[in-house]
């Protein structure tokens, strides 16, 4: 049976038709995680195919192309425009290296990162039972004033004046030495780098101190070390009015803020 030269163009302009469809552009984000908090290496390479070549990559961060690098932790996403202007966006997340957990005695856990060869709490510590299931004395400021808990040296050190004791932290782990926080602090924030980075780096609140009531609430915070001095104990004192933290003393009785490091 032979198809009429009709039937014939028409099967040809349908081919044709059919093989001018384009798959509609779909793209695959091959994420590399940060070896550490501080080298900002994480890296991401997009796969893109379908619809037309060449393709153009803009990402939320001002990078463009395909392949981007030098990223921190966060989130960036990209708009892929091929040539006929059709355009698609995929969100990718840029994550730190795997930490160790961290759960306290309250089996609340805590964020936790790696500084060098350190690793810390970046969160707060929020116990409330010592290692003997009794209650912690401390001091827990309203959701106004940001909700942090506090305290004393005595209360944090759990009655210990040995540096680098375990004090109240979860097994494992212990109350920083004033050497640690200098470690940490130099990692962190060499000379020169502006007060914002240790701030958005350790995720600092500003919970100010207790003493008999809560006091410059949103504007400082402070964070116990080991380290005692005479009687007194050193102290890491962050001030948004200040270019960098500054090492301190304070009595033992003013409550402030805890954060914890992992043994070695």
């Amino acid at each position: 049976m032979r198809l009429s030269l009709k039937s014939l163009i028409l099967s040809a302009l349908t081919i044709a038709m059919v093989s001018c469809e384009r798959e509609p552009m779909a793209v695959e984000a091959n994420v590399t995680p940060l070896s550490d908090y501080q080298s900002n290496d994480g890296m991401v390479a997009l796969n893109i195919t379908g619809g037309k070549a060449p393709y153009t990559v803009a990402w939320s961060n001002d990078s463009v192309g395909p392949e981007v690098s030098q990223l921190s932790v966060g989130e960036y996403i990209a708009t892929i425009t091929d040539a006929l202007g059709n355009t698609i966006t995929d969100t990718v997340f840029i994550t730190g290296p795997q930490c160790p957990v961290c759960i306290d005695r309250d089996a609340r856990s805590y964020q936790t990162a790696i500084f060098g060869e350190q690793t810390w709490m970046v969160e707060d510590l929020q116990i409330s039972t010592d290692k003997d299931g009794f209650a912690v004395q401390s001091f827990t400021a309203a959701d106004s004033l940001g909700g942090g808990t506090v305290y004393s040296w005595i209360a944090a050190m759990d009655s210990s004046t040995e540096s680098m004791a375990q004090g109240i932290c979860p097994d494992g782990w212990h109350i920083p030495s004033v050497d640690e926080w200098k470690i940490l602090l130099d990692t962190v924030a060499p000379k020169g780098t502006p007060l914002s980075t240790v701030i958005t780096t350790l995720s600092v609140g500003f919970v100010g101190f207790y003493n008999g009531d809560f006091q410059n609430a949103g504007n400082s915070v402070s964070f116990w070390t080991s380290t005692k001095s005479h009687n007194n104990a050193m102290k890491i004192y962050i001030n948004k009015n200040l270019e960098k933290p500054i090492i301190y003393h304070e009595n033992v009785n003013t409550a402030i803020s805890v954060r914890c490091v992992k043994d070695k």
